[in-house]
This record gives C-alpha cells, sequence and structure tokens, in this order.
C-alpha cells in the first residue's frame, strides 16, 4: 500500500480517537490530499490498490455488522429450517420422481403375480415371490405417500430440535461465536497497521506530543505512539496479514456454510426419497436403498445436533467462573492511550467453542451413523 496513503490512515485514526487533535493535524490532511492531486498519484497502481484495499475492508466490516446481527437473531430458525414439503417446486421436483418409478413399479407387481400363478411349481419360489409382491405394493404406497411421510419426519425432528434449543443456551454460544468474529477482524486490522507502520514514520514528526484534552479530561499520548514506530522498526510486508484474513474467512463463513450444506443434502435426500423407497423393495438393491435411508436420517437429523451443541456450548460458557475465562486469554495492552479499540483480547475459551460448535455436529453425525448395522 502506497506511503501516502498509509500516512493519512494513520493521521485520521488519530483524529478520530479525540476530535480536538482534529484541529491540528487537519492542514496536514490538506496539503497531502492538495499534493496528491497536483502530482496526478491519485490515479496511479499504487494508489488504486489502496482504494481497492479501503473498500474491501469496509464492505468486509458491513458484512460483519450484518452476519453478527443475523445469527444473533435469527440462528434459532436457521437451525430449524427444513425443505418446504408442500411448496410449489418441491411438490412439482418430487412428483417428478413418483411419476418415473410409479411404472416400474406397477411392470414389477405385474410381473411377479404372473410369475405366482402360472411359471413357479416350487411351494418355496412361491412363498419368496408373494413375499417380494407385498413388498411391491407396500413400496408403491409409501412411494405414493412420500409427501405427508416427509412432512412428519422432519416436523418430528423441528420439534425435538426446537425443545433442545428452547433452553436457553444457545444466545450464549452466538454470543462467543460473534465476539470471535470481532476478534479476528480487529486482529486483520490491527496487522494491517502494523506492516504499514514503518511508511508513518517521517510524517509523525509533524505531530504535537499530545493534544489537547477531550471533554472527559483525557489526551492522546502521540509521543509514545511516535517513539513505538520509532523503536519497533517492523518491515512493512503485506503478506503477514494472510493468516487474519484466512482467520477471519473461515469464521465468517464458517457458521452460514455448515447450516447452508446440511440444507443442501436434505434437499436432495429428500428428493431421492421415491426412489430410495425403490430400492429398498427389491434384494438387489436393498444395500444401496439403506445406504440412502441412513444419509436421509443422519443429514435430517443433524440440526438436533446443531442444537445439542449449541445448547452444550452455551452452558459450558456460562458455568466457567469469570476469572478464569479472562485468565485463559491472549490479550495485548500498549500503550496507545486514546485508540483503545486497538486492544485485543481473545480468550481461549473463545477459541475452542468455535471449534466445538464446526466440529460437535461432525461428530455426533459419525457417531450416529456407526450405530446403524452394516
Amino acid at each position: 500500500m502506497d506511503k501516502k496513503i498509509i500516512t493519512l490512515l494513520v493521521i485520521l485514526a488519530l483524529a478520530a480517537s479525540n476530535p480536538a487533535a482534529g484541529a491540528s493535524v487537519k492542514g496536514k490532511v490538506k496539503d497531502i490530499g492538495a499534493n496528491y492531486w497536483k502530482s496526478g498519484d491519485l490515479l496511479s497502481e499504487e494508489m488504486l490498490d489502496a482504494g481497492r484495499s479501503v473498500i474491501l475492508l469496509a464492505a468486509g466490516y458491513s458484512f460483519l455488522i450484518e452476519a453478527t446481527s443475523d445469527l444473533a437473531s435469527n440462528i434459532t430458525g436457521h437451525i430449524l429450517r427444513n425443505p418446504p414439503v408442500y411448496s410449489e417446486g418441491f411438490r412439482g421436483m418430487i412428483g417428478f420422481f413418483i411419476g418415473l418409478i410409479q411404472p416400474f413399479y406397477i411392470i414389477a407387481i405385474i410381473l411377479t403375480a404372473f410369475y405366482i400363478m402360472f411359471v413357479s411349481d416350487s411351494y418355496v419360489q412361491r412363498s419368496r415371490a408373494k413375499s417380494m409382491l407385498a413388498k411391491l405394493v407396500v413400496g408403491l404406497i409409501i412411494t405414493s405417500f412420500s409427501l405427508p411421510l416427509l412432512w412428519a419426519f422432519f416436523g418430528m425432528s423441528e420439534a425435538v430440535t426446537a425443545s433442545i434449543l428452547s433452553q436457553g443456551m444457545v444466545d450464549r454460544a452466538v454470543e462467543e461465536y460473534n465476539a470471535a468474529l470481532w476478534s479476528s477482524y480487529k486482529l486483520l486490522v490491527f496487522s494491517l497497521v502494523l506492516s504499514n507502520l514503518q511508511f508513518a514514520n517521517q510524517f509523525l514528526k509533524n505531530l504535537p506530543k499530545a493534544a489537547p484534552p477531550d471533554g472527559a479530561g483525557d489526551t492522546v499520548n502521540v509521543e509514545a505512539f511516535k517513539n513505538f514506530v520509532k523503536t519497533a522498526k517492523i518491515k512493512g510486508d503485506l503478506r503477514r496479514s494472510i493468516p487474519p484474513l484466512l482467520l477471519f474467512g473461515m469464521l465468517f463463513v464458517g457458521m452460514y456454510m455448515l447450516i447452508s450444506i446440511r440444507y443442501v443434502m436434505v434437499m436432495i435426500w429428500a428428493l431421492m426419497f421415491p426412489l430410495m423407497v425403490f430400492f429398498l423393495s427389491f434384494n438387489a438393491t436393498r444395500r444401496i436403498g439403506r445406504t440412502m435411508m441412513e444419509q436421509t436420517l443422519l443429514w435430517t437429523v443433524l440440526q438436533t445436533f446443531y442444537a445439542i451443541t449449541f445448547t452444550a456450548v452455551g452452558a459450558a460458557l456460562t458455568i466457567t467462573p469469570p476469572h478464569m475465562y479472562n485468565a485463559y486469554a491472549i490479550q495485548y495492552s500498549g500503550s496507545f492511550e486514546g485508540v483503545p479499540q486497538l486492544l485485543f483480547h481473545f480468550s481461549f475459551f473463545t477459541g475452542v467453542a468455535c471449534m466445538v460448535l464446526y466440529l460437535g455436529p461432525i461428530v455426533l453425525f459419525n457417531l450416529f451413523q456407526k450405530l446403524f448395522p452394516p
């Protein structure tokens, strides 16, 4: 990022931290802007890159506000959401599969009945054929009632999940997750600032040692900030911001990705419900049908696993002693008076909570998958 842009950002940050300091640097900002305009650097590639970076950072902040607000208000609804069984689109798609499978059922029933009446002479073979005929008839009936069966199954899963979520611990888990989102964003901003502090060093000497006090009597210790930049000798390298960026991105999309994957998978298996019943009706394809049934059950009940995980995490965080929560933490406390937003505090319990929210449902999914007979 261009040195002059970094200078502008540092000066604006200092001015924003104390309104009284803004008057002392207003002229400096005006001079730098005028020089940029005269030199034509406003159209330089470095300036364009800086503009893109600022827009990206502002967009990330805006999305973060929306995401944290949405999770705090609507996480229960997101977890309970299942495919709309009686919507026009869903009925049309599942009707297509039912219409595709029913002719095969009818042909199989006719052939089996013909075999029983005219071909088979053995009592054992006739008995097996009659059993197959019964399975085909039951399969045809179940396939025809796919929509109400799916609605009832989704309703039971939602009822159990809602009962677990009603315990009141979900809000505490979401609060911790949102705190992790904000901490990762602060870490990203802090890493960008540290990567470019050396560029601002030449301009800090023009600032006063301490800005005038504000209405509360506080001052901005500019001298301490200048000394830090001068002695730290931090070399600018924006690549150091990649790990915080990846952390922020993972946390930002993680929860929505988990919920979205589950919803899409439930939709897929629900649409293939008639095909699953059809495969279960024949001995040759029963193993495929059983696998499809297991996946349908597990992906549907995954919302219950989400509820269990959120409730467990919320309960654990609620009973954790505050002194223990604050002691097991990574935190930064520097001498930047008047710039409190740069202070960083990240409890290990926050990190563990995020990991459990991600991995807990997956662990329960695999555990229940092993309970099914081979």
